[in-house]
């Protein structure tokens, strides 16, 4: 199994400013640009003020955290598995 994680990048200084998305798994995208940066980190703020750590989060929220992770995975393995049975080779 492989696992490829990809991570967005702000870099938020007094001397520079710089976003950097996922291109491709060996590449980023980057962007210096002031007001895509000040947008990024309004996104990441709110997003970290809205977050909880799972392990301090309670069973009923980790559970529900875990069962929506699976939930994807299985979507995901059924979406392979269609492509594959779709093959006309």
């Amino acid at each position: 199994m492989i696992l490829e994680i990809l991570c967005t990048v702000l870099i938020d200084t007094p001397y520079k400013k710089a976003f950097y998305v996922p291109f491709t798994f060996l590449s980023y995208f980057e962007t210096s640009d002031v007001q895509t940066c000040d947008q990024a980190h309004t996104y990441i703020t709110e997003q970290l003020q809205q977050s909880k750590f799972l392990n301090t989060a309670g069973e009923r929220e980790q559970h529900m955290f875990f069962k929506k992770i699976h939930n994807k995975i299985d979507a995901l393995e059924q979406l392979i598995s269609a492509s594959d049975t779709l093959d006309f080779e």
